[in-house]
């Protein structure tokens, strides 16, 4: 079941929130930073950063992924089989 306009703005909010805390110095940020993309209950963290090889392209190198996941029995983030 999708999230509801409510949830959705609600978790965005509390995500982006908290990537905002956590992103480097914008002195920096050229250099390295944090991203995520949500698509439909899922929410991929990844480290942006040049190709060490090419520099004039980006890397988005995966870190993280939550899925929500709704059920009868239990709510709650799923990270890699856990559920929180």
């Amino acid at each position: 079941m999708p999230f509801t306009d409510s949830e959705r703005a609600t978790n965005l909010a509390a995500l982006k929130g908290l990537l905002d805390r956590r992103r480097p110095p914008e002195r920096i940020r050229p250099r390295l930073d944090i991203g995520y993309a949500v698509v439909g209950q899922t929410v991929d963290v990844f480290e942006i950063r040049p190709d060490w090889q090419d520099p004039s392209t980006t890397r988005h190198t995966p870190v993280a992924r939550v899925r929500f996941i709704r059920s009868p029995k239990r709510t709650g983030a799923c990270t890699g089989g856990a559920v929180i």
